[in-house]
């Protein structure tokens, strides 16, 4: 009678299963992800001009390795830092928005054929690849532990300069002078610095010329008078104190202090090493349609040629702005302005 009711039991969770719209992932070995990242570099290599090297001299089987190890322990470093595992659901919204918004689809296409057109497997190797990296640098960015070093600072210097132990009209290691001038039209030119901010030497002022809708966002957070020092503002790559100069007709003068974050390039070789497992299981659903755009699309040469591959997948600069074939920031995005933090400072 047991044995009836174990297996009444199990024909019944059968026959519910696929009601739940789930597949359960195939196992994916560390080799089976290192032969899709070959087959993934071999499509950016053909694509390269003017290379003279074979393929396996030029992208050693070292490199994939380190490759998939990264993207492997960056989605560990996502449950473990900041409690977001990856999950099926993720995988699919990655690909489809990269199927949306790469600028070179049929290089994509070319991608998804070298992996079998197999749904499962672009998930879990090229879609999870890019989603880890991507969301890994802005968890990182908003992190309140990692960056409460230079977070401190800045609120120091913040209080010398409303104190007067620092004075924002004066030359400072951490200040730097713009001029904001409102432009006539109704386009601007934010990034028309005059001299340029990388080129300019220490201390010179920065010319910036905005559309007045720029010219406005940027006034509104300034303090209404001359002098004023402004909050510590956060953003991505530092903490920045802005005190408004001089208010002229169109145009401001603004000394901004700057404390630069923690680099990304700096705190996780640290991490990574400390990164000892590497037993991430599959999550992407087996089976799954592919997107519209790359299902039964064939590869062909209309994208562009004579780039490297480092430039067509540098998945880390596309949180921070658009990079071509980098299927850059996508809709995961919108939440992680301040992503939890689930332990101390590393």
């Amino acid at each position: 009678m047991r044995v009836r009711y174990c297996f009444t039991l199990l024909a019944m969770l059968a026959a519910l299963a696929p009601c739940s719209g789930q597949v359960a992932a195939r196992d994916l070995s560390f080799e089976d992800r290192v032969k899709a990242q070959e087959a993934t570099e071999r499509v950016y290599y053909s694509h390269q001009v003017g290379v003279t090297r074979p393929f396996e001299e030029a992208v050693p089987r070292s490199l994939l390795e380190q490759k998939v190890r990264t993207y492997l322990k960056q989605s560990v470093a996502l449950e473990r830092f900041w409690n977001t595992p990856v999950t099926a659901a993720m995988l699919r919204a990655e690909l489809e928005r990269m199927a949306r918004e790469t600028r070179m689809p049929d290089r994509l296409r070319e991608i998804v054929a070298a992996l079998g057109n197999d749904s499962f497997l672009v998930q879990e190797s090229l879609a999870r690849q890019v989603l880890v990296d991507r969301l890994a640098r802005n968890f990182f960015a908003y992190d309140a532990a990692i960056h409460a070093g230079p977070g401190r600072e800045a609120a120091t210097l913040r209080q010398d300069l409303l104190h007067g132990a620092v004075d924002p009209f004066a030359p400072h290691p951490d200040r730097t002078v713009e001029t904001l001038v409102r432009s006539a039209g109704v386009e601007g030119t934010g990034d028309d610095m005059v001299p340029s901010e990388a080129d300019s030497p220490p201390g010179a002022e920065i010319r910036r010329v905005l559309s007045p809708e720029e010219y406005a966002r940027e006034r509104r957070r300034l303090l209404a008078r001359a002098g004023e020092v402004g909050d510590v503002l956060e953003e991505r790559e530092a903490f920045v104190i802005p005190v408004l100069l001089e208010e002229r007709e169109d145009e401001l003068r603004v000394a901004r202090f700057r404390l630069a974050k923690v680099e990304w390039e700096a705190w996780w070789p640290h991490v990574e090493r400390r990164m000892g497992s590497l037993a991430v299981p599959a999550v992407a659903q087996e089976g799954g349609p592919m997107p519209a755009r790359l299902d039964g699309g064939r590869a062909g040469s209309g994208d562009r040629e004579g780039i490297s591959a480092s430039e067509e997948f540098v998945p880390g600069e596309a949180a921070s702005g658009c990079v071509p074939d980098t299927w850059d920031n996508g809709s995961l995005d919108a939440p992680l302005a301040r992503p939890p933090s689930t332990r101390g400072s590393m």
